[in-house]
């Protein structure tokens, strides 16, 4: 698999970790405009998505080595290819 036919493909785990921090760094900026009340759904909101996250595996097309997975950058001779 090369690695050039994969440019643009994301990660299920990048994508939970994205959301996860969104949410995170919003909740305090809805809790200061909108009022306290908000709580109520905010924390099950947070806690629902972190549980999502976390149970996300690392798939993707570059794990669990993201580097060495790529023929470009892998030192000469220590593995088979065309050099």
């Amino acid at each position: 698999m090369g690695y050039k036919e994969n440019v643009g493909r994301y990660s299920p785990k990048g994508i939970m970790l994205n959301l996860t921090h969104l949410c995170v760094f919003f909740t305090p900026i809805i809790l200061c405009t909108r009022g306290f009340e908000e709580w109520a759904w905010l924390w099950k909101v947070n806690l629902g998505i972190f549980c999502a996250m976390f149970a996300t595996p690392p798939w993707g097309w570059k794990k669990p080595h993201p580097y060495s997975d790529q023929r470009h950058l892998r030192s000469r001779g220590t593995h088979p290819g065309p050099w």
